[in-house]
């Protein structure tokens, strides 16, 4: 994602963080951070404190989750399948080769 205003409303961010009696003032020196595949990691300063906003994406639905560590040494889940790919290991030929479909 190159424009991190698709997904993160500025205007609306900054006023929701006021009204809770945080920092005021506007987004400022917004830098999306990579490495995450399934979240949208945005890190911004209104007003000269640092926040970083974690934005999920779409997921699979949970079968079941484990939060003991005692079966695999972490917590993990199960969950339903998702048909599709994962575009950080490339797009299809039909998507790279067009900006419509994508």
């Amino acid at each position: 994602m190159e424009d991190w205003r698709v997904a993160i409303y500025p205007k609306r961010l900054s006023g929701w963080i006021e009204i809770r009696g945080m920092e005021s003032g506007e987004i400022e020196k917004a830098v999306l951070l990579g490495g995450g595949t399934q979240n949208i990691l945005l890190k911004f300063d209104p007003s000269g404190r640092t926040f970083v906003l974690r934005r999920p994406l779409p997921h699979p639905r949970l079968i079941l989750g484990c939060p003991e560590e005692n079966v695999l040494v972490v917590a993990f889940d199960l969950t339903e399948p998702v048909e599709g790919f994962a575009t950080i290991t490339g797009l299809p030929a039909l998507h790279a080769g067009s900006p419509d479909i994508r």
